[in-house]
């Protein structure tokens, strides 16, 4: 701000000088006040013009923003940009009226001087010719400058949409290779799960043998009541070893249902996050159309305004005209910098918004997670318990029935009934160990799911922290960009002055 009021303030005491020489070569009085009423008027329109641009262009990016809060904070900056520009305004306004008066001042000085002395008439012509030059030599450097500007924006843009296609790329290389191990995880569990299927069942059949065999052996020693009764209750032992086999099963399709289920929705959440970077470029799109457009009629504007003022001003001196130019180029130089420092504040919200939108779903993702495998432990600990419960009722049952037989075959069949004895106590033992390789089994899918989820949660850190990276290295190139353009700004406006201070 105080580079742009020294300019203004170096342009205006040009103007007197050049009031001084206009008097000097004999112009008249009435037509140096039209001029200068003129001039005022063209300088404020183009003033307000140019900040009613600017307020306009930022109230159309507050419609696109939804949250209340965020409205109210751009509306106070804007408060705040529109007072600072009134101030400056009402500044300027009373610096020029200050340098109008001292000019009239020195104009009637002047009326004095001519009736006592003699005035040396320059020839106009001459001082015509240098003024054409001097204007051509600024236009040529003025279209120099804006030429690099172009390029070096056009160069900006065409890297910044190359780092864009390498990362979208990269992200869809990742998405394949986690497909695949995916399919290749599906393919593995399905051979193993029916290997322990078929396993399960040779077993069943191998013992199903053995007991038949058995109860063969043994039918020549027993009588048909008893014979009926032990056939019951092996048959009754088999049907509750299918049960046990089904409930293994549905507890397999269970798990594999959720595990659909949760890779249903990572695509789900995939596609989603793919469908709002195209909206996103889109509306960068279309925004980028509209900002070209509105600056496109704000430059023809400009351009009407200055060949107006050039028709004008051609009798008077054309150095007017550069200093005029020089000070339009300065504060569109400025109002750009408002606009860069206004959307770079407004993008930085609306990525931070969106990076704890993404926290927000992981954690819930976590959250569910942690419920599911909770819940199957529960599940898991019940039935242990049910286990041990039937595995008591079945050693009461077998006692009181060894107890009865005891009481009524003592005498005459001990040797048997030791033999008995012996043959359910190996079965026994068979029976707990199947129930406890059943148990191992179940704690060892456990386990598994507790590996699966682990490299789950690991996935979605990396996947977190790349994004990050990809973020910071965003902003920070930005901002280095930004910081070469205002040095390069810089440089201009020191080459400017140098030049105004030869030509004093």
């Amino acid at each position: 701000m105080e580079n742009f009021l020294k300019v203004i303030t170096d342009n205006l005491i040009t103007l007197e000088i050049l009031n001084v020489s206009v008097i000097k070569n004999n112009n008249s009085n009435s037509k140096n006040e039209e001029f200068y009423t003129q001039e005022e008027k063209n300088t404020n329109s183009t003033q307000n013009e140019a900040t009613l641009n600017v307020i306009l262009r930022l109230k159309e990016n507050k419609n696109d923003d939804k949250d209340d809060k965020e409205k109210e904070i751009v509306l106070e900056k804007l408060k705040g940009q529109e007072e600072n520009q009134g101030k400056l305004i009402e500044e300027l306004t009373e610096q020029k009226n200050n340098l109008i008066q001292e000019l009239e001042n020195q104009k009637q000085k002047l009326k004095e001087q001519k009736e006592q002395e003699t005035i040396i008439i320059i020839d106009k012509d001459e001082e015509k010719e240098q003024l054409i030059k001097e204007l051509e030599n600024y236009k040529k450097i003025i279209d120099e400058q804006k030429q690099q500007i172009n390029n070096m924006n056009e160069k900006l843009e065409e890297e910044k949409k190359q780092r864009k296609e390498k990362v979208i790329e990269e992200r869809e290389k990742e998405k394949e290779k986690e497909n695949e191990n995916e399919n290749e995880k599906e393919v593995n569990e399905k051979e193993e799960n029916e290997k322990n299927e078929n396993l399960n069942k040779d077993k069943m059949l191998n013992d199903y043998i053995i007991i038949e065999n058995e109860v063969n052996r043994e039918n020549e020693n027993i009588s048909k009541d008893e014979y009926q009764l032990e056939r019951k209750y092996l048959l009754n032992k088999l049907e509750y070893q299918k049960q046990l086999i089904k409930d293994l099963e549905n507890v397999r399709t269970e798990q594999k249902e959720i595990e659909r289920q949760e890779k249903e929705k990572l695509n789900d959440e995939l596609n989603e996050l793919k469908i709002l970077l195209n909206n996103l470029k889109e509306d960068k799109k279309q925004k980028d159309k509209i900002q070209k457009q509105k600056e496109q009629d704000f430059y023809i504007k400009i351009k009407k305004e200055y060949e107006n003022q050039n028709r004008l001003m051609e009798e008077r001196g054309k150095e007017l005209e550069k200093e005029q130019k020089q000070n339009d180029y300065i504060f569109k130089k400025y109002l750009e910098e408002q606009k860069l420092n206004i959307m770079e504040n407004l993008y930085k919200e609306q990525e931070f918004k969106k990076r704890e939108q993404r926290e927000k779903r992981q954690k819930r993702i976590l959250e569910q997670i942690r419920k599911e495998y909770k819940n199957q432990k529960i599940y898991m600990e019940e039935r242990e318990i049910e286990q041990k419960k039937l595995r008591e009722e079945e050693e009461e049952e077998l006692k009181e029935y060894l107890k009865q037989k005891r009481k009524e075959s003592f005498e005459s069949n001990k040797e048997e009934l030791i033999v008995e004895h012996l043959k359910k106590d190996k079965k026994n033992k068979e029976e707990k160990e199947q129930l406890i390789n059943e148990l191992e089994k179940q704690k060892r899918l456990i386990k598994d799911l507790k590996h699966y989820e682990s490299l789950k949660v690991k996935q979605i850190k990396n996947e977190y922290n790349k994004k990050e990276k990809d973020l910071k290295e965003q902003e920070f190139y930005d901002n280095v960009m930004l910081l070469k353009e205002l040095e390069e700004q810089k440089i201009l406006i020191e080459k400017l002055e140098r030049m105004r201070e030869e030509k004093k």
